[in-house]
Parts: structure tokens; sequence; C-alpha cells
């Protein structure tokens, strides 16, 4: 017998794709139509979509809050077989789903605390999903970050929430999963610490893309992150960067070495709050970093506070940059100390000068360096083992 859809407008939104053996749709959630632009994790949700749309699973693109941009603008990003549903947001949700029940294999949802605004809405239209999965991607885990941030902050333990109980609070909400994804072997260590067993890690993917001047034809320093807000750790960063160690840090470089800031800026931020320098060039978002991964001779991670794993290290590597990061980044990224990045003290300024100084300067290790990151790129970032892992949870 023919297996045939009974005619009904209700089925009409299963005519728009055509079903293939070993495919699978997919509802996918996000805070916004992740453009790789936005970093934050939204990189790595663009290159997660992109790969099951390589895979040739049927992609819709959810966010949880409305796009600003133009249908015309975020089609153009994505594959022509991803589904973006620009002009939706979560209070669309419920009925969006229950107009489409049946269609999905599976909805994964990107950040925890989507999950938990979500779950009301699971629940209450479960009865249409019975058989879908559902996929919670933690991206990082956030109680870390804030953990961190009252420690820079200088906060008394006793007046902020410990740890496991914020943790706890955190991940009350994954209980709703079928599979949990987490960004790397700590975050999962605490989701298994914490009682769930269906966890699985998906990091970055890239693309190795080695940018072509050698040491003598670099000068510059580079920073590249997105700023949403300013609770951000870019924010952070930055202002760090610009008003203390930048200040001590040019004394000791050629003077015509810049510092150079790419990134995208989020709504009501504006680089007028930094400190103005004619050596400090702020650039902002860029379509195409490539041209500043060529030009600079290193590339600073000065991160303060952060959980999950940066972006930023991978995407620098993947393009011949050797780094200095703080060592939170370092124990993030698991490279080894001086073969493969750079390890700095967290906000200790004379420590993050030495180790510049020293590697700008010396070209044996530069090259040691960049060719130490590029390698860990092509084993442990490469799109084959991103596709494995991409099967392995959705399987």
């Amino acid at each position: 017998l023919l297996n045939k859809k009974i005619k009904s407008k209700l089925n009409s939104h299963l005519s728009r794709s055509i079903e293939k053996y070993g495919s699978k749709r997919i509802l996918f959630i996000e805070d916004k139509i992740p453009l790789k632009s936005y970093g934050s994790g939204f990189s790595r949700s663009y290159d997660i979509i992109n790969t099951l749309s390589t895979m040739q699973h049927e992609i819709t693109l959810f966010p949880v809050f409305k796009s600003s941009s133009s249908a015309v603008h975020l089609y153009e990003k994505f594959p022509d077989s991803v589904e973006i549903m620009w002009d939706r947001d979560i209070n669309d949700l419920e009925y969006f789903i229950t107009m489409r029940s049946g269609m999905y294999d599976a909805i994964w949802i990107c950040r925890t605390q989507n999950v938990g605004r979500i779950v009301p809405i699971i629940e209450k239209i479960s009865h249409l999903i019975p058989l879908i999965e559902i996929i919670a991607d933690t991206e990082a885990v956030s109680t870390v970050r804030e953990e961190q941030h009252n420690r820079l902050k200088g906060l008394p333990q006793k007046d902020y929430i410990p740890f496991e109980i914020r943790l706890r609070s955190e991940f009350e909400c994954l209980s709703i999963a079928t599979k949990i994804v987490a960004v790397n072997d700590y975050d999962a260590s605490l989701l298994k610490n914490n009682g769930f067993n269906n966890v699985y890690i998906l990091g970055h993917v890239q693309t190795p893309n080695p940018t072509p001047n050698i040491w003598s034809e670099r000068s510059d320093l580079l920073f590249v992150g997105a700023i949403h807000d300013y609770n951000s750790p870019n924010y952070d960063s930055i202002i760090w960067m610009t008003t203390v160690l930048w200040p001590k840090l040019e004394k000791f470089l050629p003077i015509d070495v810049n510092l150079i800031i790419v990134g995208h800026l989020g709504g009501g931020i504006s680089f007028s709050s930094f400190p103005k320098s004619d050596r400090i060039k702020y650039i902002g978002k860029v379509d195409d970093i490539y041209y500043f991964y060529n030009r600079c001779r290193l590339f600073l991670a000065t991160t303060r506070f952060a959980a999950g794993i940066p972006y930023k290290i991978y995407e620098a590597a993947s393009h011949g940059l050797p780094i200095v990061a703080s060592n939170i980044l370092c124990d993030q990224v698991k490279w080894n100390n001086g073969k493969e990045i750079i390890s700095a003290e967290n906000g200790n300024f004379q420590d993050f000068i030495e180790k510049i100084i020293d590697l700008y300067s010396n070209k044996t290790k530069w090259s040691e360096i960049r060719s130490g990151s590029f390698n860990k790129i092509l084993i442990e970032n490469c799109n084959s083992f991103y596709v494995d892992s991409i099967k392995k949870i959705i399987a």
C-alpha cells in the first residue's frame, strides 16, 4: 500500500519538503537568527545549522526574539534548504508547533535559558509531539561565568548564592530533554555530576584558512569579540585592555604598532565610552575579517571571566595567528602553554606584557606557536570530526 497523506490544510506543511531516507526535520531554536558575525555562541549555532544542512537534514530556524534584519539579508547567509522564521518570536511558538504537529523529528534548543522559556510550551502541547526528540544545547554553563565574575568584583562568598545551588537551579529545566549537549568536557562533567547521563559534547568546527603574510610583514595586535551588552565578558576585556594593559604595553612596542579591536556591537553599545588613542583602532563589525588576521602579528584574548569555549581562539588559530590568552581561556581549550598558545595570568598586566613582548619579538617562537595551534585545529576541529559528533547527537 502507498503511504498517502490525508488531504487537509493542516497537513500542507508536509508538502514544503521531500522526505529523504536518513534525513530528519529539525526545529532549531536560538535567541535570534545566529549570524556568524554575532559571536558569543551564535557562531557555533551558525556552524551547527550549516553542518546539519550539508548532512541533508531539513532545518527550520526559529528565534526567541524577533529579528530586526530583513528576510533577504538573513536568507543570503544560510543554505537555501534552511527555512528561517524571521518574522516570529517565542510568542508564536506554541501555535507554530501545533500547526506543524507531526512534521519535526527533533527540536534543538540552544542555550539553557531558552530551554527554561520553552518548557511550559512543550508541556502544554506534549500530546501533539509525543515522539519528538528534545535536544537541549547548553552552549555554556552560565553559573561558571557568574562565579568568575563575582570573584573578579571581589564579592565575599557570603554575598552570593553558593555555586552548587545556582548550578542545580540552572540545570533544573533540562530534565525535559531527551539529549543534552555540552561544549566541552568540563561542562559535561558538571551535568553528569548533577544526575544527567544523556550528555553529548559538541564544540566548534573550523576550516583551516591560514593567512599568507610572514612574520616580518605583520605588525599590529588584534582583539576580536562581540559585545551584546555592558555586562558581557568582551566589554570587560576591552575596558581592561585599553585602560590598564595598553597604556603600559605600547611603550614597549614600535611606534607604528596599533591595537585593532573588531567585533559586532549590540543595540545601545558604542565605542565612544572607550579610551581614545591614535594607536587604538575601533573597527566594529566587518563582513570579512581575513584582512585583519593577515596584517596582525598577535591575537590577544584578555578575557577575565567566561564560560564554555572561546570561539575567538579557534578562529584566530585557524587563520594562523599566534595567541596570548588569559589562563582561564587556556584552561577551556586545554592547549599546551608554550607550544600551542601562550598563557598569561588572568588580570595580571605585567604578565601579559612580558608574554606579549616575548612572542611579538621572537620570530622562531612565533612560528612554533603558529604551527602548534594550527595543527590543533586540523586535528580537533576538523569538519569530519564535527559531522561525526552531530551524527551521534541526532542518531
